[in-house]
């Protein structure tokens, strides 16, 4: 039954949505992105994922448990739990209880572990009463209600945490993009598009244009890191010759 209909709507909602994004994460990353350390001692974004099904999966068990009627407002200490979980400045130490226990995962099961725990959390916060108190070995006396929201704020956090872990791991797959300019006296169209074709042999994965409108006739390399001695040896091939722009 809910009660504190002012928190229970957002926190139903809040909940589902974040657990959504957190499974979306999970099935669009890679196998490597998953398995992505920025340091040897820091969680892969599949550990985090465990941590949190780890902890959902204690609080699932502890929300069941029969409580006492809340003698004071369940919703007394949302804000301070809102406060410490959402400040991403600030690190902490989890549980041995609630630590991953791999290195390496396969998503599949992972995902349909998660997609478990989050279902039966659905179910269960819509048939508890959220103002009932319970003693939690980490929280002390702790309502329903508030137990329920720190299961919400702990998983935006580490959603987040996820996020960034993926963003750092698709800007160490990038590679480091050159820009180099050369100025040269290439005055035919049909010159220019045989020394970009004997170019890209030496530079695939470079995007090569000279600019005939240009009065220094530009040829500009991007991606590759480039070696101005061999451009120069292949614009003095076609009978041209050529400087880097400064």
């Amino acid at each position: 039954m809910l009660s504190n209909t002012v928190y229970t709507a957002t926190l139903l909602n809040g909940i589902e949505q974040v657990n959504t994004d957190l499974l979306h994460l999970l099935r669009s990353a890679t196998d490597e992105a998953l398995h992505f350390k920025v340091a040897a001692r820091s969680w892969c974004i599949a550990q985090i994922a465990e941590h949190v099904l780890l902890s959902t999966n204690s609080v699932l068990k502890a929300i069941t448990l029969k409580g006492n009627k809340a003698q004071r407002n369940s919703a007394e200490k949302i804000k301070e739990l809102k406060q410490i979980f959402l400040d991403f400045t600030k690190k902490y130490d989890a549980p041995a209880f609630i630590q991953p226990t791999k290195d390496i995962y396969t998503k599949a099961v992972l995902v349909n572990e998660l997609e478990t725990t989050f279902a039966a959390l659905q179910q269960v916060l819509y048939n508890i009463e959220f103002d009932e108190l319970i003693d939690h070995p980490a929280f002390g006396n702790i309502s329903k209600l508030e137990i329920a929201h720190f299961v919400w704020f702990h998983t935006q956090r580490h959603l987040r945490q996820m996020n960034e872990r993926l963003q750092q791991y698709s800007q160490q797959q990038q590679p480091n993009i050159f820009i180099e300019l050369f100025k040269t006296n290439i005055s035919k169209r049909k010159d220019a598009a045989s020394i970009i074709e004997q170019l890209n042999a030496h530079y695939p994965f470079s995007k090569i244009t000279i600019d005939l409108h240009d009065c220094d006739k530009i040829l500009r390399i991007e991606g590759e890191q480039v070696q101005p001695l061999l451009i120069t040896n292949v614009l003095h091939s076609f009978g041209y010759s050529g400087s880097v722009f400064t």
